[in-house]
C-alpha cells in the first residue's frame, strides 16, 4: 500500500470520526445554548430547504471547476513528481468526503438529540448539516447523469 493511500485512509477516518463525535455531542454543545429557543421553529422549516437547494445548485453548477491549491500545487508537484497533487486530490475525492462528513454529522446529531434531551436548536443545527449533505449527495448523483462527474 502506497504512502498516499495511507494518508487518504487516515484523512477519511479522521473526518468521519470527528463528524460522529460532533454529532454525538450536539445536544450538549455550547452553540446550542447560544441561540434563543424561540428561533428554532421557523429555522427548522426554512434552513433545510434553503441549504438543500443551495448546496445542490452550487455543487452541480461548479462541477467543471477543478480544486486549485495555488502555489502549493507547484511545491507538491516538485517534491512528489509531476501532477502528484492532482492525482492525490482525485484519489482523495474531497467532494465525496465533504458529503459523507455532512451526512454523518447531521444524522448522528439528529439521533443523539432525539435520544437525549431534545434541545430545539440542536435539531436545527443537525438539520443544517443533514440537508447540506443531502444536497451535495443529490448534486453528486446528478453529475453521474450529466457529466463531468463530481469527485
Amino acid at each position: 500500500m502506497s504512502k498516499s493511500r495511507i494518508v487518504i485512509i487516515v484523512i477519511w477516518t479522521v473526518f468521519i470520526a470527528d463528524a460522529l463525535r460532533q454529532g454525538i455531542e450536539m445536544p450538549s454543545s455550547n452553540i446550542v445554548d447560544f441561540f434563543p429557543a424561540d428561533l428554532a421553529p421557523p429555522l427548522t422549516l426554512a434552513i433545510p430547504f434553503l441549504l438543500f437547494t443551495f448546496f445542490l445548485c452550487a455543487a452541480f453548477f461548479q462541477r467543471k471547476k477543478r480544486l486549485n491549491l495555488g502555489s502549493l500545487t507547484g511545491f507538491f508537484d516538485k517534491r512528489f513528481g509531476p501532477a502528484a497533487t492532482q492525482s492525490f486530490l482525485t484519489r482523495l475525492r474531497p467532494f465525496s468526503l465533504l458529503t459523507v462528513f455532512f451526512l454523518v454529522l447531521g444524522s448522528s446529531g439528529m439521533i443523539s438529540t432525539y435520544s437525549s434531551k431534545p434541545a430545539p436548536m440542536a435539531f436545527v443545527i443537525s438539520s443544517f448539516f443533514l440537508s447540506s449533505g443531502l444536497g451535495l449527495l443529490c448534486a453528486l448523483l446528478l453529475s453521474l447523469k450529466f457529466p463531468p462527474r463530481l469527485n
